[in-house]
């Protein structure tokens, strides 16, 4: 059973929401593969999916603090914009404008990290045993 909150249903048509949902998933997609993409470039660990994971239990831990906080700390929140509620005025009223600026500039300036390093990026294969 799937509930869909009150405020979401008045403020969104069916097609806006499912299309305001499509793309911050996409682009939350494709912000954390080139993060964790460009992170990895840099260690020969698993350090990106480290900062994936933390950037996504953010949310969680968010979820919990005080009232006071909790609209402030939503836009620092990439995971939680995946929540279509977050862009309703009555739950917090994060701009959807500006979950799609921050998101399409992090990725841009991802793509040009990502550019600039591979120039100089040595690419070590390892032989089979």
């Amino acid at each position: 059973l799937v509930t869909i909150p009150g405020a979401v249903v008045l403020q969104f048509s069916p097609i806006q929401a499912w299309v305001m949902s499509y793309v911050i998933c996409v682009l939350l997609s494709f912000f954390l593969g080139l993060l964790i993409f460009y992170l990895n470039l840099f260690q020969k660990q698993n350090i990106g999916v480290g900062v994936a994971l933390v950037i996504i239990l953010i949310t969680g831990v968010i979820e919990i603090l005080p009232t006071k906080y909790l609209w402030k700390m939503r836009y620092f929140s990439p995971i939680s914009w995946a929540d279509i509620e977050i862009f309703t005025l009555d739950y917090g009223g994060v701009p959807f404008w500006y979950a799609i600026t921050f998101l399409c500039v992090a990725i841009v300036l991802l793509i040009i990290l990502i550019m600039q390093k591979a120039k100089s990026y040595n690419m070590e294969a390892m032989e089979e045993l």
